[in-house]
């Protein structure tokens, strides 16, 4: 059981540091205590003034949501917050990407061409794959070309 939990942390820790190189978001991790509220979301927080929820799941589909955790997610949701569960800091970028934009989806597959050109290194694809994200929620968020 502490290799999954160990494995979960290090899905959130990498979500963290992604995120946290956006311009315009602010995102905090909600520890489980005596205080909080059973079942609510891992993360949490703001970008571009809208208030998110995001649950994080390890990559295997047999970790989903509990019942409880789906309740409080629907909750956050029917209060106008964005929601959604993420395995990687790909899938928190595309939960927190307006769907029209789709810019997460856009720098993932320019990433992955980038490394079967051979013009990056496959390690080196998360990081690019973000790069180009922020560019394209900066260049978004300024109207476009000026």
């Amino acid at each position: 059981m502490k290799r999954n939990v160990a494995l979960e942390a290090h899905i959130v820790q990498g979500i963290l540091r992604h995120l946290r190189q956006l311009p315009g978001l602010i995102v905090r991790k909600r520890h489980g205590s005596v205080m909080g509220i059973a079942g609510d979301p891992d993360l949490y927080g703001s970008f571009n003034g809208r208030h998110f929820e995001l649950e994080v799941k390890r990559p295997e589909l047999s970790s989903e949501l509990t019942e409880l955790q789906r309740a409080r997610m629907e909750q956050w949701r029917r209060a106008g917050a964005v929601v959604g569960v993420a395995r990687s800091a790909e899938e928190a970028l595309s939960i927190l990407l307006p769907p029209k934009r789709g810019a997460g989806q856009v720098a993932v597959a320019f990433a992955r061409d980038l490394v079967e050109r051979g013009t990056i290194d496959e390690g080196a694809q998360d990081a690019v794959a973000n790069a180009i994200t922020t560019a394209i929620i900066a260049y978004g968020s300024q109207g476009g070309p000026r």
